[in-house]
This record gives structure tokens, sequence and C-alpha cells, in this order.
């Protein structure tokens, strides 16, 4: 079998090639990453300065948002008085009118009064009192009137009356002190019968049980203001009797009554300064009362009152049921009368009046708000509040200042 011969390859030596395009493809990265470095670092500066001003814009935001000031006001309560009159009749004829009816009635009466003792004074009197005249002789004892009976204190009393002391026996007879005084009331106590022979003095002598009175005297003397204080009690209670009788008259129709009454004859039984146990007061009195509708009253009364009140003021503790009503004229004839309401109260600001207006407190301080307010006489104290704490103005936002009432 013939062989088949196999030519020999020549190996040619391979030349290694180093390819300047790849030799730059491995340097490139390296020339960006160092070239990169620089922006970088400045977006990143930027990036953290936003941050930072976003930051700062909040803060203040969050400042301006949460900074107030509230201001505190005791107010000042004005007094203040107002009167109305209207005028009424059966059927009101003006929107000014309100219902009403005019009724009338005489009374006459007189009362027995005693006197207080106010205007009591003392007088000085004889004292007087009895005695026991015992007589232990055999023979019986005349006694006139007059006869002196001398105290154990040495104070003189005399016999009222003649008596006849029985032999024996005793007798009881009234004595008085020689003099006025109080010296005459003496306490019980023995006495002696000076006009006696002094052996008689022995045997015949007086002795008394009770004390003697009358020496000072207590007399009720009823004075001018008396006699008066007893003229008005008498009237009042003669009008309360009235009222009833023409409350009667008026029916129940009216919720509203007024009366007035005039005293048409006075009389009593004693001058003033007089002494008295008792004293008469006699009195004719004329009474009117006026029956209307007070609930129409009333409401015309509000609107007076409302209507005077300034912008910005408001009533405190003042109510339209308060008003006084009483009698201006009157027609018994007609049945029409003219009343007149008056009411005391007391008026403070409110939050709209111009005094409180915020733009006029911008930038003061507590102490200038204080002076500005208690100044204007609008405010007795004031106190302000600031948030946060290390605000010590009054913020240019309007709408952060708070006014608040104590």
């Amino acid at each position: 079998m013939a062989t088949k011969k196999v030519a020999t390859r020549k190996r040619v030596p391979v030349k290694r090639v180093i390819r300047v395009a790849a030799q730059e493809e491995i340097e490139k990265p390296v020339l960006r990453s160092h070239a990169n470095a620089v922006p970088l670092m400045l977006y990143r500066r930027i990036a953290l300065a936003f941050i930072v001003i976003v930051a700062a814009v909040l803060l203040v935001v969050m400042y301006l948002s949460t900074m107030q000031a509230v201001i505190h006001i005791k107010p000042v309560a004005k007094d203040f008085s107002s009167d109305l009159i209207v005028h009424t009749a059966m059927i009101p004829l003006d929107e000014t009118d309100i219902r009403g009816t005019v009724l009338s009635g005489s009374m006459n009466k007189t009362k027995t009064f005693n006197p207080s003792g106010e205007g009591a004074k003392q007088i000085e009197g004889k004292s007087t009192g009895t005695v026991t005249i015992t007589n232990k002789t055999n023979a019986s004892q005349a006694l006139v009137a007059t006869t002196r009976l001398l105290s154990a204190g040495n104070v003189l009393f005399r016999l009222d009356k003649s008596v006849v002391v029985p032999a024996g026996g005793s007798i009881d007879a009234v004595v008085h002190a020689d003099k006025p005084g109080a010296t005459g009331d003496v306490a019980p106590g023995h006495f002696t019968i000076p006009g006696l022979n002094e052996a008689k003095q022995v045997q015949i002598y007086a002795d008394s049980k009770a004390a003697f009175t009358g020496g000072v005297q207590t007399v009720a003397v009823v004075s001018k203001e008396e006699l008066q204080k007893s003229v008005d009690a008498l009237k009042e209670e003669m009008i309360t009797d009235a009222k009833e009788m023409l409350r009667a008259q008026a029916g129940s129709g009216f919720d509203g009554e007024v009366f007035t009454a005039d005293i048409k004859q006075q009389k009593t039984s004693i001058q003033p300064d007089t002494e008295s146990k008792a004293y008469d007061v006699t009195l004719t009195v004329t009474i009117i009362g006026v029956f209307y509708d007070r609930s129409a009253f009333k409401q015309l009364f509000s609107t007076h009152l409302y209507d005077g009140l300034g912008q910005g003021q408001d009533f405190t503790g003042t109510n339209v049921e308060d008003m006084e009503v009483t009698i201006e004229q009157y027609d018994s004839t007609q049945k029409v009368a003219s009343l007149r309401a008056h009411l005391d109260g007391k008026m403070i600001i409110t939050r709209t009046n111009k005094t409180l207006e915020v733009g006029r407190f911008v930038g003061m301080s507590a102490d200038d708000v204080s002076k500005t307010l208690i100044g204007s006489g609008v405010a007795e104290s004031v106190n302000v509040d600031f948030f946060p704490f290390w605000l010590n103005k009054i913020p240019r936002l309007k709408d952060h200042v708070y006014i608040e009432f104590d």
C-alpha cells in the first residue's frame, strides 16, 4: 500500500501587535472619572444649599404663621341713665302709644298710734310710796296730812291724808317726797316721825315694803318727725287698700300698673313736741291708678335704649325689667295718661369699637398698648400675651392680633 506524503506546514512567527485604539479604550475611563469629579461636588453643594434655603423658608413661614399677640382687656363700665315718655289710651293712635286706662278713688281713715319713745324725755316729780305706820302705845295716834316722815337716809316725806293709828295696831298710808327728784326714790326701809317727841318716836314709827318711785319720770314726747312718720304709714296703708279696690275695677287685661296718691286732708289729735300716751291721725287720700300694657312699654323702651347706643358699645348688667315707671300726667275723665320710664345702668365698649382697631397697636409694646387703652378711658386694666415668648412687639400681621375681654 502506497503511503501518502503529507506536506509539512511552515510555522510563521506571530508578531504581537498592541493597537493604539485598544490602549485608548483602557485609558479613557480613567480620564473621564477625573474630569467629572468637580461637577459632582458642585451638585452636592447646590443641593445642600437648596435644602438649607427651603428649611429657612419653612422656619420663617412657621414663625410668621405662629407668632401672635393676645390683648386682654377689662373694659370700663360707664354709668348711663335713660328716660322715655309714652302715652296711654284705650285705643292707641300712634306707634309710640300703648294701651292703658286711668282709674281713681278716694278714702278717709283715722288710726290711733302709740309714741315710739324716740322723743322721750325725763322730768322730775315727787316720789310716792306706801308705808305701814305702827303704834305700840296704849292710846290711838292721830296724824294730819303733811305729817313728816324721815327715812333712814334722812329724806323727808309727808302724809297725803290724815290718819288715825289705833293703839297697839297699825295702818297703811300713802306718803310723798317733800322735794322732787331722784333722791325720793328710796329703797324699802324704816321711817321715823320727827313731829312726835323722842319717847313716842320709838313707839310710833313707819316701815315700807316696796321702793318709792316717781322722783324721775320718763315722758313720751311726740316729735314733728314722728308725727310725719305716722302720717306716711297711714298713707301707705290706705294706698294698699285703694290699690286692691282699683285692681278689681281694672280687671286682668293689663300686665302693668303704677299709682300716685295725694293727701287731700290731714289731721292729728296732738301738736308736735307734745307729751302723749297715744294720738290719732286722720287722712283723706285720693289715689290714681294707671293700668297699661307693660310688655309693649318694655319693647318701646328697649328700642329707645339701643337707638341711643353708639357704634361699638353695649349694655352690661342692664335689664329693661328694672325700668322705673311713674305717672307724668293723667286725665281721669278721658282715661289717658303720660308715663315716664327711667333706667340707670352701665355701658361698656365692644370688639367693634374704633378704639380697639388692631392696626393702631402694630409695633407697640405691652406697656404702650396698656397706656393707650387706659388713657383713652375704655379699659380698667390691660395685659398682653406674646407667642413665641421672645416676642415683645405687636405683630404687623393684623390677623395675628387678638383682643379678648376679661
